[in-house]
């Protein structure tokens, strides 16, 4: 029914408007008739109907019918562009830091194990790629990592950080140091495990307020490498 009546207002103050305009067309028109030849056929026919929408264009309720309708109709239509987009920004999802933080679980997982082996060193590298499955920056602290390659390891590990920012959607790489083992023919087996505490990157000094950890088994060989998620968990703290 709004829009009805909007279209009808609308076609209303065009007619009047028009109207408004019709001494202008009047006197091109004239112009025109004479220039073509046409004047008689003007004032015979089109020349009384055009001075008489004229004189009534030029009276005072004409004028203010014509500016009352046209006025309905600029109202009407920007009534309705205000609801649109009323609806538009009610329909767009705001995600507040509060929601995010009771909202968190699995925010920054496991996506792969990642086993690289550098056959001129002789060593094989395990590491954890994360993915921050949040819409907000994620800050993380690995609290411990191992890894185990053909019952070797590295004894009391050393790293260049504990941890650091993972962008919203975004992957980082943490990996244990090299450890000596060169990859032959037979395939090797191994276990590695990480344990990480994190939670939203909305201060410099953000809480963290949940912890995950995973295992899990490799299995290393001259045409590539696997895992196996053997334990997972992810809670708060």
């Amino acid at each position: 029914m709004r829009t009805v009546f909007r279209y009808f207002v609308s076609f209303v103050a065009l007619v009047f408007g028009a109207g408004t305009l019709s001494p202008i067309i009047q006197a091109n028109w004239q112009a025109w008739a004479q220039k073509t030849g046409n004047d008689q056929y003007l004032v015979n026919f089109v020349g009384p109907l055009m001075n008489k929408a004229a004189a009534i264009a030029q009276q005072g309720w004409f004028i203010f019918a014509a500016g009352f309708f046209a006025g309905g109709a600029i109202c009407l239509w920007v009534d309705r562009l205000l609801r649109r987009s009323g609806n538009v920004t009610a329909q767009r999802p705001t995600t507040s830091v509060l929601e995010v933080m009771s909202n968190l679980a699995h925010g920054l997982t496991l996506e792969n194990a990642h086993v690289g082996i550098d056959k001129i060193q002789k060593n094989i590298q395990v590491g954890f790629n994360l993915r921050n499955s949040t819409v907000v920056p994620i800050r993380y602290e690995v609290q411990d990592i191992s890894a185990v390659v053909n019952e070797k390891t590295v004894a009391n590990p050393t790293f260049d950080n504990r941890g650091g920012v993972v962008a919203r959607g975004g992957i980082i790489r943490y990996n244990f140091p090299p450890i000596d083992q060169v990859v032959g023919k037979k395939t090797l087996s191994g276990r590695a495990s990480i344990v990480y505490r994190y939670g939203p990157a909305t201060e410099p000094e953000a809480i963290f307020i949940r912890e995950a950890n995973y295992t899990v088994n490799l299995t290393i060989g001259p045409k590539g490498s696997g895992y196996t998620i053997i334990e997972e968990n992810d809670g708060p703290l």
